[in-house]
């Protein structure tokens, strides 16, 4: 049965990199290194091969843990990119590319060919700078290179690559969600704490609600990616698919009530809530829409073969009953 909770190495993983970060990356490494060329800070990158966050084991849990903290602390690096290819064939220095632009740098970067294998390139220009301080560039589309996997390394980068951006992005909604509690405690108005008024805790009490959904879904697709319970290091693209819509959705759920709740001190450059919510934005669109993978989840439900072969889903019961008007729809 899943335990809600990281396991005690993934916890006592997270604990370390959050005491780390907290110490080397402030707002002020953030704003730095967003003024800088390459959008990168090449000391705190140099702390955290340090600390070993590349030399994790090779667990799902893990990268998602790490991935959570480097997205809490905002910090410059192109985790859930470079991680994925690590994990998955092994390559250091290199930033995943499969589905769009790449960071740059590194300069390096794993993409498909149409007979679905995998290449690493080398990307020469620099691209162009996002909303979340760094910069993307197009992979070419000619190339000459080895081999670096087939499609079913493909296919499982795919999958494990949507669960660290989702859980990147939670870690950012999370913080950022804890300092617009604190604004709201601290800020008076009318002599009381605008905290206190429900149009504002109504709808800071929605976006927790919501948080701690994509809080526990992070966690249950990490754990399903597990050997033990049948995966192969990666997710399977049913919670794949559910954890990147999650994830999407509550974040800009969460941007969103931050600057109603802080008014026109949130998009104020001085103030640190426009430095999460531009990047909570950008990282949602780093990945294609789930539309189409949900909808696909969507019609396995309705075929209860797929739909009972579907591991861990289920809480209680396998299956579920489907409405007369979904039954007649799928057979039209």
């Amino acid at each position: 049965m899943l335990d809600e909770r990281w396991p005690s190495d993934v916890a006592e993983l997270s604990a370390g990199l959050r005491s780390l970060l907290e110490k080397a990356c402030g707002p002020e490494v953030v704003r730095a290194a967003e003024s800088r060329p390459d959008g990168r800070d090449p000391a705190l990158e140099g702390k955290l091969d340090t600390f070993g966050l590349w030399e994790l084991p090779s667990s799902a849990a893990m990268f998602a843990a790490a991935a959570w903290e480097i997205g809490r602390a905002l910090a410059p690096i192109p985790y859930p990119e470079t991680a994925t290819v690590a994990a998955v064939l092994g390559i250091r220095g290199a930033s995943y590319g499969l589905e769009g632009a790449a960071p740059f740098p590194p300069a390096r970067t794993v993409v498909t060919d149409p007979a679905g294998d995998l290449h690493l390139v080398e990307v020469s220009e620099p691209g162009r700078r996002t909303a979340a301080g760094d910069l993307l560039a197009v992979p070419p589309m000619s190339y000459v290179s080895s081999r670096a996997g087939g499609p079913a390394d493909a296919d499982r980068m795919k999958r494990l690559a949507r669960l660290l951006h989702a859980a990147r992005m939670m870690g950012a909604a999370e913080r950022v969600l804890e300092s617009v509690v604190e604004y709201v405690s601290r800020r008076t108005q009318f002599g009381k704490p605008i905290g206190s008024f429900q149009a504002v805790a109504h709808r800071l009490a929605d976006a927790a609600i919501a948080l701690d959904g994509a809080t526990l879904l992070v966690r249950k697709t990490a754990w399903v990616a597990d050997a033990e319970q049948g995966g192969d290091g990666a997710p399977s693209w049913a919670f794949a698919s559910m954890v990147w819509a999650k994830a999407v959705d509550t974040g800009r759920v969460i941007a969103s009530v931050v600057h109603q709740a802080m008014g026109g001190y949130g998009f104020a450059v001085e103030e640190d809530a426009q430095l999460f919510s531009r990047r909570i934005r950008s990282w949602s669109m780093r990945l294609p829409s789930s539309g189409s993978d949900m909808a696909a989840f969507a019609r396995s439900l309705l075929d209860p073969t797929r739909r009972d072969a579907l591991a861990h889903l289920w809480q209680n019961e396998r299956g579920m009953p489907v409405p007369r008007w979904a039954a007649e729809t799928d057979t039209a």
